[in-house]
């Protein structure tokens, strides 16, 4: 997988609390960190059933995103997203 580069990727978060993005499957988290680690534009899908939800592995933090997907704009918190570049989708 280190030898593979991606253009564009979309994450789906199984969880988004306080900026950090977790999943609840080990190799699922580390699969989806190597990617990330390969991409040139990182997209995060989380609806709001997702916030503030926390599960066992964390992947980073959503400031490491370009972009980010949702269904609501008030569910954004901007505490956890300052000092980002990245860019809301509603």
């Amino acid at each position: 997988m280190n030898h593979i580069s991606f253009d564009v990727v979309f994450i789906g978060a199984a969880g988004l609390k306080n900026g950090i993005i977790s999943f609840e499957d080990q190799e699922d988290a580390y699969l989806k960190q190597l990617v990330l680690k390969n991409a040139k534009v990182k997209i995060l899908l989380a609806e709001t059933s997702k916030f503030e939800k926390s599960v066992t592995f964390s992947i980073g933090d959503i400031s490491e995103f370009d972009y980010f997907i949702t269904n609501e704009n008030s569910a954004v918190s901007e505490s956890s997203l300052e000092n980002s570049s990245l860019k809301i989708i509603y």
